[in-house]
């Protein structure tokens, strides 16, 4: 019986996996990356360890970042690429 149900489950991720597989498309950047680059940061004082930025790109967007700096090497960014203006 639980050989039945683990077959089933897995058979039913599979076809969903697969399905799902095709679903939207990337859009083609109209800049490449390498084009562009960051002419400018203003970022708030943070004593958490936690900044927010704004980015200034070569083309004149901006871009809202928040930036982490943890502890024992873990530390990251992540950017608002959505609403950059």
């Amino acid at each position: 019986m639980r050989n039945t149900i683990c077959a089933t489950l897995t058979a039913t991720t599979l076809a969903l996996c697969t399905a799902l597989a095709g679903c939207g498309s990337a859009s083609k950047p109209s800049t490449t990356a390498h084009a562009i680059a960051a002419t400018g940061t203003t970022c708030s004082a943070s004593q958490s360890g936690i900044r927010i930025c704004t980015v200034t790109l070569s083309d004149t967007r901006q871009v809202d970042c928040v930036i982490t700096a943890g502890t024992y090497g873990k530390s990251g960014i992540t950017c608002d690429w959505a609403h950059a203006s």
